[in-house]
């Protein structure tokens, strides 16, 4: 019933202008630090920077208060994201004190430190209700040339076969989902992508556009024109497996307006239903 009500007061706050409740999701980015060096994200450089410019990252006290913040607000679930969050010690416990206060618990990893069963288990063991992986190519080769590291494709596959052995032999209920981010450089690969997962046993993959941003390497800035037919052919066959996609069709029909760099048909309400705190405290919708 608190969960109903938060859901409508969300609704009717952004109706308003002003919000009526507490957001819903929470979200923690625990580090900029990253062990990949993604050709669409600046996270890596912008942990240097700060560092440099004498920021420091919040303590595992002060972020575990900020997971009982958004449990005093109200929110449902609290998710951790970086840079990479497994390249903090205190993740874990971060983990174990959402689920403490009874929310919703999700990490988002690029899989590189969860090759080892050990660390797959321990984070299990914290009960989260589910594993973000972000996978970028059905091959090797693509998967790594855009992550910036070589060896992460093979790391990836041997944490989500950890996984799924350890969720079969524990009775883990933790869902296991991959996220990817689609750009002219993976665009070919969808395909076998859905059907990777599938054979993989994940419960749902996800996709974003890529956004255009400065930092972005030059073969990421192909034009689209050279390849919306494509685009359009992946959207439909995205839309058409919901048997494992988790993006909504209606989502998914923003995509060709997002690569052409039009606005939204629709001014954004997340801030009704959402909020981040970085790991210097800042806040963020």
């Amino acid at each position: 019933m608190e969960q109903g009500w938060k859901s409508l007061a969300v609704r009717v706050g952004a109706h308003l202008g002003r919000p009526l409740s507490g957001p819903i999701l929470g979200s923690i980015l625990v580090t900029y630090r990253c062990d990949n060096l993604c050709l669409m994200c600046d996270y890596p450089q912008q942990a240097v920077a700060r560092k440099k410019g004498g920021d420091i990252e919040l303590t595992p006290q002060e972020l575990k208060m900020v997971v009982e913040d958004f449990k005093k607000i109200g929110s449902s679930s609290v998710s951790f994201t970086g840079g990479e969050p497994m390249l903090r010690p205190d993740v874990l416990d971060l983990l174990r004190r959402g689920r403490e206060l009874g929310m919703l618990t999700n990490i988002n990893s690029n899989a590189n430190l969860l090759h080892k069963e050990d660390l797959c288990r321990e984070l299990l063991e914290t009960k989260l209700d589910l594993i973000n992986f972000s996978l970028d190519g059905a091959e090797a080769a693509t998967h790594d040339h855009l992550r910036g590291v070589k060896g992460g494709y093979a790391k990836l596959v041997e944490a989500a076969g950890h996984i799924r052995e350890l969720k079969a032999r524990h009775g883990y209920k933790t869902l296991l989902n991959l996220v990817t981010v689609i750009s002219p450089r993976n665009l070919p690969e969808i395909p076998k992508l859905l059907e990777l997962a599938r054979s993989w046993g994940i419960n749902r993959i996800g996709f974003m556009p890529l956004h255009a941003f400065d930092f972005q390497k030059e073969d990421l800035k192909a034009s689209p024109e050279q390849w919306l037919g494509e685009l359009d052919a992946v959207v439909r066959l995205l839309q058409e497996s919901r048997d494992i996609v988790d993006s909504s069709v209606e989502y998914l029909a923003l995509f060709r307006d997002a690569f052409l760099g039009r606005p939204l048909p629709f001014s954004c309400k997340a801030s009704y239903s959402s909020l981040m705190v970085n790991t210097y405290g800042e806040i963020f919708p």
